[in-house]
């Protein structure tokens, strides 16, 4: 297996760790939103992606729970998938606001990403704008945790054969080195060395009498 396809096992073992802690009641991102970008970043799934991230941050006002690099991950996500560069900004420096720590990297981000924002410290919205649907409803959020166990089980099922694979191809090279090792210590016995040869030519005959 590549180590793309690895990495990916593992974005997606982490994602449902995140998931199963998290509980019922705690607000969580996507699982299969996630799971879809990081498997093919198309625009679809960018979207997609970046309504998670403002369903996700519009449930937590409501319950108090976030993370943080959660405000600033949707700003980068708002910028990618074309949306507005002042909302963008706003998130910006709404995680500067909640987390004082991270302003040295939000500041970098702004630099790289928004130039024209990098001395704007306004923050005008408070819902992410990106949230259609109120995000996914109970029933909702448990299909998805499932369909992700199953795309779990699967990579699992993959990596599984995988090794198999490797195990048996290194068993099969295991056994023809031992092969031709042995091959050739047969044929080195079978044929004099040079220096008995020598030794052999250096034997005098008794003189005749």
């Amino acid at each position: 297996m590549k180590i793309k396809s690895i990495a990916k096992l593992l974005l997606a073992a982490a994602i449902m760790q995140v998931a199963v802690a998290c509980g019922g009641s705690k607000p969580v991102i996507d699982p299969l939103a996630r799971l879809a970008y990081e498997q093919n970043a198309s625009q679809e799934n960018l979207v997609n992606l970046t309504k998670a991230y403002a369903s996700y941050i519009n449930k937590c006002r409501k319950t108090g729970d976030s993370e943080p690099g959660v405000y600033s991950e949707y700003a980068v996500l708002l910028l990618k998938s074309g949306g507005s560069r002042a909302e963008a900004n706003s998130w910006f420096n709404k995680e500067m606001e909640r987390y004082p720590s991270s302003r040295g990297y939000v500041m970098e981000l702004k630099r790289k990403l928004i130039p024209e924002y990098q001395n704007n410290n306004s923050i005008t919205t408070e819902n992410a704008s990106a949230d259609e649907n109120e995000g996914l409803s109970e029933q909702s959020r448990k299909a998805a945790e499932e369909r992700a166990s199953e795309v779990m089980k699967e990579r699992n099922n993959e990596l599984d054969a995988s090794i198999k694979d490797a195990d048996t191809g290194a068993e099969e090279a295991t056994e023809e080195s031992v092969e031709e090792v042995i091959i050739d210590a047969e044929e080195g016995a079978t044929e004099p060395s040079e220096e008995d040869a020598v030794e052999e030519d250096a034997v005098e005959e008794p003189a005749e009498e």
